[in-house]
């Protein structure tokens, strides 16, 4: 039985060896909780706690919104799918599907030279999986149908991308180089004609219940939000709608609902629904972020006396 809990619309923020967790919607912090290690990237799990795989050591720092903190063997990048109850990890030469939080093993679907991945992402029911390999195929998409066999196919990229998004339906990647965004229409062999972003893409992230693509961008020492619709019946599926302004370059963004926030700088900054300015908060060391779920799920029966996990 699944027992869901409600929570606030909350930010977990990863600074160098701790998280912070931040009411998006107040702009207050709520609680600020110090990691074993300097943490790497943040992701947000479906039962509320957040995983952050460490740079130091071959381990993960799983931190609940109480402040508790458990470490578990291996580095992990994991990519949470609807279901609650799996995760998808790109390991050297696999991509495995894991139990959570339990972490056995599901699914293995060899990637024969893939070392590990630059950026991954997962459709919102989990059936694909698209990375950019890294190091030299990074002008390399790979699409793997998690769901059918463990099928993996590529498609070609104009230039090396660093940053990577997919639509929640799977439908449609978007792919950053440099200045410019690309498109990868799933199933075809290589991206749609690249636009113009109007300054360098350092991070990408999809608006749920959106067809929309933010992207942070550096331009000049100032920086900026860029909304793009997305449209993948349109010869360019790839239209600006917006562009909001920031104090300095955009390193981070997370969406959940109406509430957007960027990592600018060493400052979190709050915008409603990516165009308006709602808050700033100073954040020092601040380099990644995640929205933790609206409503956490356990897989833990309700009359369980066991913690959550």
């Amino acid at each position: 039985m699944v027992a869901p809990v409600l929570v606030a619309a909350v930010a977990a923020v990863l600074a160098p060896a701790r998280v912070v967790f931040v009411d998006a919607t107040r702009g207050t912090v709520l609680r600020t909780v110090s990691l074993p290690g300097e943490g790497a990237a943040i992701f947000a799990a479906p039962d509320g706690r957040t995983l952050v795989p460490l740079r130091g050591e071959d381990a993960t720092a799983v931190v609940s919104p109480s402040g508790a903190v458990e470490t578990w063997r291996g580095r992990l990048f994991p990519l949470f799918p609807s279901e609650g109850d799996r995760m998808a990890v790109v390991l050297p030469g696999l991509l495995a599907v894991l139990s959570y939080p339990e972490r056995l093993p599901l699914v293995r679907v060899p990637l024969d030279g893939v070392g590990g991945a630059l950026r991954a992402a997962c459709s919102e029911d989990g059936r694909l999986v698209v990375l950019i390999p890294a190091g030299a195929g990074a002008r390399t998409l790979l699409v793997v149908a998690v769901a059918e066999g463990g099928t993996a196919r590529s498609a070609a990229l104009a230039g090396e991308a660093t940053s990577l998004a997919l639509m929640p339906d799977g439908a449609v990647a978007v792919t950053a180089s440099g200045a410019t965004l690309a498109a990868v229409v799933v199933g075809e062999p290589q991206a749609r004609p690249a636009i113009d972003a109007g300054g360098e893409v350092r991070s990408l992230c999809t608006v749920p219940g959106d067809r929309e693509v933010l992207a942070g961008l550096a331009v000049g020492a100032a920086g900026e939000v860029l909304g793009v619709r997305v449209d993948r019946k349109a010869r360019q599926p790839l239209s600006e709608r917006f562009r909001t302004r920031l104090p300095a370059p955009v390193s981070a963004l997370a969406a959940s609902g109406d509430e957007v926030v960027a990592v600018s700088g060493e400052t979190l900054v709050l915008l409603r629904k990516g165009r308006r300015i709602a808050g700033q908060l100073p954040l020092p060391g601040a380099r990644d972020v995640a929205f933790l779920p609206l409503v956490a799920r356990t897989t833990l029966p309700q009359w369980s006396d066991a913690p959550g996990r």
